[in-house]
């Protein structure tokens, strides 16, 4: 019973590491397409491809970090006990999580960061395809 549950915890792991890892690219892909226009402006203004880069990779930064530290908390605050209410529906009287500081504190974060990167710097190859006088059609 361990082992299988050991199989469907590394299941889960890499399926929700896939789900993120497309769903980043594809956020990033529409982010760029709805700020082409903006992107286009500030490479006419003369910023580079990697300034630009930059500039979503922070955002990128600051969203991840609070929506990891919000996952942790939540997680800490609300999830054994959610879980055992679940659990108790099915049947299992008692429910106690065992926590592996090192996965939950420091794997997991980094695994996370590590996907949203990736994706994000697959995604933001588009911006090297716009170019600076992009901005300027269409505006009559």
């Amino acid at each position: 019973t361990i082992r299988q549950i050991r199989l469907a915890s590394r299941t889960a792991a890499l399926a929700s590491s896939l789900i993120m890892l497309v769903v980043v690219f594809l956020f990033t892909r529409l982010m760029i397409a709805r700020d082409r226009g903006d992107v286009s402006l500030r490479k006419a203004l003369g910023f580079t491809s990697a300034e630009i880069r930059r500039i979503y990779i922070i955002r990128f930064l600051l969203i991840t970090c609070a929506g990891v530290l919000v996952g942790i908390l939540l997680g800490k605050l609300l999830g054994e006990s959610l879980s055992g209410l679940l659990l108790q529906t099915l049947g299992a009287a008692s429910f106690h999580f065992i926590v592996d500081g090192r996965v939950v504190y420091a794997f997991i974060p980094a695994l996370i960061f590590a996907i949203v990167f990736a994706a994000a710097g697959l995604g933001l190859r588009e911006i090297g395809k716009i170019k600076a006088f992009e901005c300027c059609f269409g505006r009559e």
